[in-house]
């Protein structure tokens, strides 16, 4: 007899089952555990895509947003995209260690109503726990010195 293992693919795993993120703020939570990269999905930093995971958001109102995996116990890549399927997407932001501790930190404009994809990998294959936080700030209008 013999003892395995069985390890699932999060539910995540692929661009079409995507979780959903909500607000101006948000955490959110999950892993890469046995994910994997998907035919036609891009690079989100220089290599293939071994094990990543998607999430979607739109944003509630126009401003700058930051997404972090901050607190994540392995190395992430992050990338954001717009579009609705993995032709078409367009990168918009990437990260590999901006987070801190090996963890990704990406900050781009967002428009209100506008759903943004979000892919976060492991460096090289990593997996682990994903601990990860977005924040949009609306800006404060510029007014020149007088």
């Amino acid at each position: 007899s013999a003892k395995f293992t069985v390890l699932h693919s999060p539910p995540n795993d692929n661009f079409a089952d995507c979780i959903t993120i909500t607000g101006s703020r948000a955490r959110f939570a999950g892993n890469n555990l046995g994910a994997t990269g998907e035919k036609g999905e891009p690079r989100h930093y220089f290599w293939k895509a071994e094990c990543s995971v998607w999430y979607e958001w739109t944003a509630p109102t126009t401003g700058l947003a930051m997404v972090t995996t901050r607190g994540s116990n392995f190395d992430t890549v992050m990338a954001v995209y717009t579009g609705d399927n993995l032709a078409s997407l367009r990168r918009i932001a990437r990260d590999d260690d901006r987070g801190g501790n090996l963890t990704s930190r990406v900050r781009f404009w967002a428009r209100a109503g506008k759903t943004y994809q979000i892919a976060i990998d492991g460096y090289r294959g990593e997996e682990g726990r994903i601990k990860g936080r977005l924040r949009l700030t609306r800006p404060k209008r510029y007014r020149p010195r007088r």
